[in-house]
């Protein structure tokens, strides 16, 4: 596993929204944007609520690349890792949703009724700022 600097830490915190990209069984590409948050330096972390393909290609090939940017500092990162996939009753999952629900539906109301929870546990970092020519950071 591999840790992630500070900077990205701080950078999933403020910005959230990143593009996730899965391979499905079929070899065919796919991306998606994700609003992550992580559960510590190794685990990255999103509710997915609408994403059948995206759960989908984790279930058949769970190695997926995260890309996260500031388009306004030109900085970024891409992490790599292996996903898994959460559901009710795990405790990633409780965690993770009670999470999303307090920043996203504080009075409890429009909760979607289907969830999973999917966490990534780092294995790769890359920088994406131009000058680094993605250089593997960890």
């Amino acid at each position: 596993m591999a840790k992630m600097p500070k900077e990205l830490l701080d950078m999933v915190r403020r910005i959230h929204i990143a593009a996730l990209a899965t391979v499905g069984p079929d070899g065919r590409p796919n991306v998606s944007p994700k609003g992550f948050t992580y559960l510590d330096e190794e685990t990255l972390a999103y509710v997915d609520i609408y994403s059948a393909r995206t759960l989908d290609n984790i279930r058949a090939r769970p190695q997926v690349a995260v890309a996260i940017w500031d388009a306004r500092a030109v900085d970024g990162y891409q992490v790599k890792g292996t996903a898994r996939i959460h559901g009710p009753g795990d405790q990633v999952y409780e965690e993770v949703v009670a999470r999303y629900i307090r920043a996203h539906h504080p009075d409890g109301r429009g909760v979607p009724e289907h969830m999973a929870v999917v966490t990534i546990k780092v294995e790769e970092i890359y920088s994406l700022r131009p000058e680094d020519r993605g250089k593997r950071i960890a």
